[in-house]
């Protein structure tokens, strides 16, 4: 059981508040299960050493491993230039050296996850963060802050009309090799807001929370509790579970 967990608040511009206290709320809840974590918080946070803490996590799983990767921080977009993203915009997560031109896109991770994950090992991955194209969307409340750096960062290709704004809560995807919990949909945007307090990602803040409260919750299950509770507070944010049919059906971390 390893885990590899990004928080980051103190990005150059557009910085935010919940992202430090949702890498930590995590890393107590993942240790509580029996996970080894590596945490990468702020200044830590680089392209560089997410990718490596990625290589880390993958690196020596046997059969039956389970692995967990958390990202708490900005997404943002930029131009799709191979052609497989139906709007044409890749959807990137935001390393602290975003401003220096560093990101990660959706297709780095997927080629990752390709390359590095071996048969019958359970990768969970949580991504607290949106990918809308703006910073300003208007939210359920004021008090509510988007996790969003404005984009597309590139000049390029011509948006293309989302078609599918549907709401789906779980997508079953066949033969994905990981299971996918994101804190909205790709044309949406992820919020924090003080929580008790603390300024937290809504999203995250109910996942934890549910995996400690409901133990032997499925998947399907777990996703519409977190659905319903973060759509109490923003209406606008649609949590999201891509896996297969069998991992829909199972518990967390299996």
């Amino acid at each position: 059981k390893k885990a590899l967990i990004v928080g980051i608040n103190a990005y150059p511009q557009y910085p935010l508040n919940g992202c430090v206290n949702d890498a930590n709320d995590w890393n107590a809840t993942l240790a509580n299960l029996g996970y080894t974590n590596t945490i990468l918080l702020d200044s830590m946070a680089t392209k560089s050493n997410i990718i490596n803490g990625l290589n880390w996590l993958f690196d020596g799983s046997v059969s039956g491993d389970s692995l967990v990767f958390c990202y708490s921080g900005h997404g943002s977009k930029v131009v799709d230039t191979s052609g497989d993203e139906v709007n044409g915009f890749d959807e990137v997560l935001c390393s602290v050296d975003f401003f220096s031109g560093n990101y990660i896109t959706d297709d780095e991770l997927r080629n990752l996850f390709a390359t590095k994950i071996k048969p019958d090992v359970t990768l969970d991955v949580f991504l607290d963060s949106c990918y809308s194209g703006t910073a300003t969307r208007a939210l359920a409340s004021s008090e509510l802050k988007a996790r969003c750096i404005p984009g597309p960062i590139t000049a390029g290709r011509k948006t293309k009309r989302i078609i599918d704004m549907i709401s789906k809560l779980v997508t079953v995807v066949p033969n994905l090799n990981h299971v996918l919990w994101s804190g909205c949909k790709e044309d949406q945007t992820s919020a924090e807001a003080m929580v008790g307090g603390i300024p937290r990602g809504l999203f995250t803040y109910f996942m934890a929370k549910y995996i400690r409260q409901y133990p032997t919750y499925l998947r399907s299950a777990l996703a519409t509790k977190v659905q319903t509770s973060v759509r109490s507070l923003n209406s606008n944010q649609y949590p999201q579970l891509e896996c297969t049919q069998l991992e829909s059906s199972q518990k967390p971390f299996t």
